[in-house]
């Protein structure tokens, strides 16, 4: 049943949500991208331990780490 709703709602034009992972958290191990809180006006995202919300300076974050 779940397969047959996911066909109907890509035939309808309903797509899976964009994936939220920053560019510079790409591939990084550090990343954990877990959204905390109770209600939708609370909830904020934990990018990785060293950046709370995100690398959002020029260049290449200095705490990435590749995943492997």
């Amino acid at each position: 049943m779940q397969s047959k709703r996911h066909i109907l709602r890509s035939q309808l034009g309903f797509t899976a949500p964009p994936h939220s992972r920053p560019k510079p958290c790409a591939g990084c191990a550090n990343y954990h991208g877990i959204a905390y809180g109770y209600t939708s006006e609370s909830r904020a995202v934990l990018i990785c331990g060293f950046h709370p919300y995100g690398w959002h300076r020029e260049g290449i974050c200095p705490d990435w780490c590749g995943a492997g």
